[in-house]
């Protein structure tokens, strides 16, 4: 998991880890245990945190954990410092109990909440401690079976999540117990997700962090962006970086510069100086047109996997893209049968322009706009639009789990 800067958000569920020194363990004997779960039950209600699944092993504490106002860190090294003194104290001996830094993971609960307590009950299973988790005592597993009860331990947001009815719930908890994990499952609460190493949720989960506490790792560099963003919007490289100030291309630099500085791929003073303009200017252009364009302002608008194909040269095609035989270019426009596209814009009956998109002709345009070829080269246009995809539903990080409303996707 990742060392970097912690995120704090009210309501966020974390998985965290916080692991012994190598020269002493954590717990020693039963003692041990009972004076750590008295100490993290009265931090929980001091500070109106919850947990939501546990695991103890005698080097490691494993928990999942939703905090409120008071952050991860905060609540971790009160806990950490008290059971240390006390161990101490009891033990008659000093040093660090644990490690310098604990780890923290916040997940998306609607998507890993559930994964997450699956991978916490199993985790003395992997380390071959027992065969069965019901057999280990030191975790939340009897627990979500009702085989015991523990004051501080929230089961009844999990297992709403499974069922509303207890013995259904509890039925459909066997059950996810029963399922085999993915190979990469572990992996994903070790690393994070490939955009923030301290966040595992998708795209729609980020864009639901305050934005302040956003942190993005792109494997774009500028000039992708550039050219991914002039490819979605069907303007030229070359006039993105003109001095021209038409309306379009003022648009596709407000999109340039707040993708790459939201994405962490360049400053506002570093995309300025590639797109030779002022930073203010930039700064105005993106506040400007994130009011009138708003669906375009958006992280899961453009592609992250490389950039777009664009035009060559002089209305190169590129490479992959074919035409038929009846086509030709002239002044950068490709021309099929009277009907004329913008250059890079695909024309085959077999593949897809740069939007991706087809019509029955095999001339597509950068807006979705599919031109029809009819007897006597009239053109007939005709919108063609991709498949609407589900929309997704309006939900918080996690403050609607606290207050019981808890709505999980469907």
């Amino acid at each position: 998991m990742s060392r970097r800067s912690r995120l704090h958000v009210p309501g966020g569920v974390y998985y965290v880890v916080q692991r012994s020194n190598a020269r002493q363990p954590i717990f020693t004997d039963a003692a041990d245990y009972a004076i750590f779960e008295r100490l993290l039950a009265t931090m929980l209600a001091r500070c109106r945190a919850r947990v939501h699944a546990f695991c103890w092993e005698v080097d490691a504490i494993h928990l999942a954990l939703q905090v409120t106002d008071m952050p991860v860190g905060r609540l971790m090294q009160r806990l950490s410092s008290q059971y240390a003194r006390r161990v101490h104290r009891r033990q008659g001996n000093g040093g660090h109990l644990f490690q310098q830094r604990y780890h923290s993971l916040l997940i998306d609960p609607d998507a890993y909440l559930l994964k997450l307590i699956r991978h916490l009950h199993l985790i003395p299973v992997r380390s071959q401690t027992v065969r069965d988790p019901n057999d280990y005592a030191l975790s939340s597993q009897r627990a979500y079976l009702g085989m015991t009860q523990v004051p501080w331990l929230t089961t009844s947001v999990a297992l709403r999540m499974l069922a509303q009815r207890p013995e259904q719930a509890r039925y459909a908890y066997r059950r996810l117990m029963f399922e085999a994990p993915t190979v990469d499952e572990g992996a994903h609460f070790e690393r994070g997700c490939d955009d923030d190493p301290r966040v595992l949720g998708d795209r729609q989960f980020m864009a639901d962090i305050p934005r302040h506490m956003r942190v993005y790792r792109s494997s774009y560099s500028l000039d992708q962006v550039i050219d991914t963003v002039s490819c979605t919007l069907g303007v030229e490289r070359s006039e993105v970086l003109s001095r021209s100030r038409q309306r379009r291309l003022s648009l596709a630099r407000a999109l340039i510069t707040w993708y790459a500085t939201e994405r962490g791929v360049a400053t506002l003073a570093e995309v300025a100086r590639r797109l030779e303009r002022d930073p203010s200017t930039l700064f105005v252009g993106v506040e400007r047109y994130r009011n009138l364009r708003p669906e375009l302002f958006n992280l899961t608008a453009l592609p992250d996997n490389g950039p777009l194909l664009r035009p060559g040269p002089q209305g190169a095609v590129p490479s992959g893209v074919t035409l038929p035989n009846a086509v030709a270019h002239t002044n950068g426009m490709a021309h099929s049968n009277g009907a004329a596209v913008p250059s890079g814009m695909g024309a085959s009956p077999g593949g897809g322009g740069a939007s991706g998109l087809m019509t029955s002709s095999g001339v597509v345009t950068s807006s979705g706009v599919g031109v029809g070829v009819q007897a006597g080269g009239a053109v007939s246009a005709s919108v063609t639009m991709p498949p609407r995809g589900e929309e997704p539903p309006t939900r918080g990080v996690g403050p609607a789990l606290l207050s019981g409303a808890w709505v999980t996707r469907r």
